[in-house]
């Protein structure tokens, strides 16, 4: 993962445009308020399909992050799922990421 999009991460948590935790980020996807999921890697299975299918079923992008980066980004160990709500840094985020 570029320093950019680390540095995005940590600039999106900080304005507070970022929910962490699988299950804030499947409500987000639900109201229809999420404009990017990203996942680590190292969820649970289930954790995974479950986000992955909510977020097709929606057409919200959703991105899986090598282990450990997301949390490292954001500045929350552990973290296997955050929403990044509607705007101009989860634009970008979707543009960077692959």
């Amino acid at each position: 993962m570029s320093a950019q999009i680390r540095g995005l991460l940590g600039f999106a948590m900080r304005s507070g445009k970022v929910c962490v935790g699988a299950s804030k980020a499947l409500e987000q996807v639900e109201r229809q308020k999420a404009a990017l999921v990203l996942l680590d890697e190292g969820a649970a299975p289930n954790t995974r399909d479950k986000l992955i299918h909510r977020c097709q079923g929606a057409q919200v992008p959703c991105r899986v992050l090598p282990e450990g980066l997301l949390g490292q980004a954001i500045g929350r160990p552990n973290t296997v799922a955050v929403a990044l709500l509607h705007g101009d840094i989860a634009r970008k985020l979707t543009q960077e990421l692959p």
